[in-house]
C-alpha cells in the first residue's frame, strides 16, 4: 500500500467496443474478450497490472449488470479479489459510474476519509510496462487529494479518435503541471494546427484524485448525475460484494471527460513516459500485434498472398487475402468483416445498423402448430419421465437437442434460444436477483411459462401469482404482464411461445425500469 494515502481503483467496464466489432458483440463486449494472439481478455490484463502493482486497495468494479457472469468467470481465471461489483442495469455514462464508486467509497469508510483517493481506469489500454505508470501514481499521491490528476502520453502519432491535453511547461522538467487545454477527438486538420503548439500530448483516461473533491468538482457540474449517483448508492441491496442499483436513467449519457474534466479549473496532468494504446479499433488491434516480415497479422484459418499491412482473422472456414494492402479480413460467430483498415467510423456505424436489424433476421425460421404439443414437448426437456432422483439438480438435465450457443443480454439478465421454428420458440430466461422485466404485451404470440429454479412473482392483468420451481402459468395473447425476481438467487423460466408472428420485436411496452 502507497504509504500516505489509500488508493482505490475503479474499473469502468461498460463500453460497447463497437469499432473492434465483430471481435467483440453486443453479446460479448471488447472488456470480455482476449484478442487474437493474447491470452487474456481486456478487464483481465487491466486487473493483474493492479495485481502485480502491489499498492492499492482491491478494486472496485463497475458493470452492466447482465454481464455478471462473464465478470465472475474471468476473476476465477486469474484469482483476483475485488472490493465490490457495482451493477448498473442500465448504463449512463463514465461520469455516473466513476461518481457510484466514489459514493460507495465514502460510504463504507463512513463519510469523508481525507486520505482516500480514487484511481478511475479504463479496461481498453495496452501498456507494455507499468511500472514507469504506478512509480508515478505513488510519487504524487500524497499531494493529489485536493485536485484531479489525468495522466499525459506522448502523441506518437495524428490520431483523431483520442482526445488531447496541452500543459504550459516541458513534462519533462516539469513532471505534473496545470492543464491549459482539452483537444476531444479533433479532426486531422486541428492535429496539424496543434503540431504548431509546444507540449500537447494523447488523455490517458486514467484519473487520480481524492474521492471528496471528486464529488465536489462533480456536484458543480451536474447536480443530476450527483443526486442520482447519491441516490442510488443510499439505497441499493448488497450480496456477496455484488451491488445490485436501482434502475437509473439520466437524461444524458455524458463521459468524465465532458462533465468535469473540460469544465474544472483544478485539473492537472502528470505526464506518464510509457508505450501506451487505447485499443478502441481493429486498426489499434493491429498495431500492438506482432507482424510477420510484410506487416500482416494473421490468426486462424487465413492464407495470404501479395498481402500488406493488413490484419486477418479466422475462426471457421479458410480465408484466403490476395493482393491487398492494409485491409481488416474478419470471420466470427458474429458475422464476417472486410473494410480498410483506417475505416474505423464506418465499422462502428456496421455495428449498429448489423444489431438493429439482427432480431428480425432470428425470428425466420420453420413451421410447427399445436400449442398442447409444444407445451409437451417442453415438459419433456424440463421433466424427463426417467429421470429418477426427484431431488436432483434441475439445472443439470439437458434443455434441448438444439440449444444455441448465443446468448441474448438484457439488462434484467439474459436468455437463450432453445428452440425456434415458425409459429413457436422455446427460450431459457435467466432473471437476476431484485430485477423484472417490462410490464408489457404481445400482439401476436402467447406464453406458457415454466419455472425451473428459483421464485418467480408474475403479474397477469390485475393479479400476482408467486411460482415455485415446477409452477407452470398460461399468458395469452394481447394480455398485460411481468415477471419480477424479488428474492436473492437467480430465477430461471423456461418460456414457450406460440403464435402466428414470433418476434423480438413483438412487445408493447407499458412500464419499464430501464427506459426502453
Amino acid at each position: 500500500m502507497c504509504e500516505d494515502s489509500s488508493i482505490t481503483p475503479v474499473i469502468l467496464c461498460g463500453g460497447e467496443g463497437s469499432r473492434l466489432w465483430p471481435l467483440s458483440s453486443q453479446i460479448k463486449p471488447k472488456q470480455f474478450i482476449s484478442l487474437p494472439g493474447r491470452h487474456h481478455t481486456f478487464l483481465q490484463d487491466t486487473l493483474m497490472r493492479i495485481k502485480e502493482a502491489n499498492c492499492f486497495n482491491p478494486p472496485i468494479l463497475v458493470i452492466q449488470k447482465s454481464f455478471i457472469t462473464y465478470v465472475e468467470e474471468q476473476l476465477k481465471q486469474i484469482n483476483m479479489d475485488v472490493a465490490s461489483i457495482i451493477m448498473e442495469p442500465h448504463l449512463n455514462g463514465t461520469a455516473f459510474a466513476s461518481s457510484l464508486a466514489a459514493f460507495f467509497i465514502n460510504k463504507k469508510n463512513n463519510s469523508t476519509v481525507d486520505n482516500e483517493l480514487l484511481l478511475i481506469m479504463p479496461i481498453d489500454h495496452y501498456i507494455k510496462d507499468a511500472t514507469k505508470l504506478f512509480n508515478d501514481i505513488r510519487a504524487i499521491a500524497s499531494n493529489s487529494k485536493d485536485h484531479i490528476t489525468i495522466f499525459g502520453v506522448t502523441a506518437k502519432k495524428k490520431e483523431s479518435n483520442y482526445g488531447y491535453i496541452q500543459v504550459k511547461e516541458n513534462p519533462r522538467f516539469i513532471k505534473k503541471q496545470k492543464i491549459i487545454k482539452f483537444i476531444e477527438k479533433p479532426k486531422i486538420e486541428e492535429i496539424d494546427e496543434l503540431s504548431d503548439e509546444k507540449f500537447y500530448y494523447w488523455n490517458s483516461g486514467i484519473v487520480l484524485s481524492g474521492v471528496s473533491n471528486f464529488l465536489n468538482e462533480l456536484k458543480k457540474f451536474s447536480i443530476e448525475i450527483y443526486n442520482e449517483a447519491q441516490d442510488a448508492t443510499d439505497n441499493f441491496n448488497e450480496m456477496d460484494k455484488k451491488i445490485y442499483i436501482f434502475p437509473k436513467i439520466l437524461s444524458q449519457k455524458t463521459s468524465v471527460d465532458e462533465v468535469i474534466l473540460e469544465n474544472s479549473d483544478n485539473v492537472f496532468m502528470c505526464f506518464a513516459d510509457i508505450e501506451w494504446y487505447d485499443i478502441g479499433s481493429l486498426q489499434s488491434a493491429w498495431e500492438i500485434s506482432e507482424k510477420d516480415s510484410m506487416g500482416n497479422f494473421s490468426n486462424g484459418n487465413t492464407f495470404l498472398m501479395d498481402t500488406l499491412n493488413s490484419y486477418v482473422i479466422s475462426n471457421h472456414k479458410p480465408i484466403a487475402v490476395i493482393g491487398l494492402k492494409d485491409v481488416l479480413v474478419v470471420n466470427t460467430n458474429e458475422a464476417i468483416l472486410v473494410a480498410c483498415k483506417s475505416d474505423n467510423i464506418n465499422i462502428k456505424k456496421m455495428y449498429y445498423h448489423y444489431n438493429a436489424n439482427y432480431s428480425d433476421s432470428v425470428s425466420e425460421f420453420f413451421y410447427q402448430e399445436n400449442f398442447s404439443e409444444i407445451k409437451e414437448e417442453a415438459q419433456d426437456y424440463l421433466f424427463p419421465k426417467n429421470e429418477g432422483d426427484s431431488n436432483s439438480n434441475i439445472n443439470d438435465v439437458e434443455l434441448s437437442r438444439n440449444l444455441s450457443k448465443k446468448k441474448f443480454h438484457k439488462p434484467w439478465g439474459y436468455f437463450y434460444d432453445i428452440q425456434r421454428k415458425k409459429n413457436f420458440a422455446i427460450k431459457k430466461l435467466n432473471i437476476s436477483p431484485f430485477q423484472r422485466t417490462s410490464l408489457q404485451l404481445h400482439k401476436n404470440r402467447s406464453e406458457y411459462l415454466v419455472v425451473i429454479d428459483g421464485s418467480a412473482s408474475i403479474t397477469v392483468d390485475c393479479e400476482n401469482y408467486i411460482l415455485e420451481r415446477g409452477d407452470d402459468i398460461y399468458i395469452p395473447c394481447n394480455t398485460i404482464h411481468r415477471i419480477a425476481n424479488n428474492g436473492k438467487d437467480d430465477l430461471f423460466i423456461i418460456e414457450v411461445q406460440s403464435g402466428d408472428i414470433i418476434s423480438e420485436n413483438d412487445i408493447v411496452r407499458i412500464n419499464d425500469d430501464y427506459g426502453r
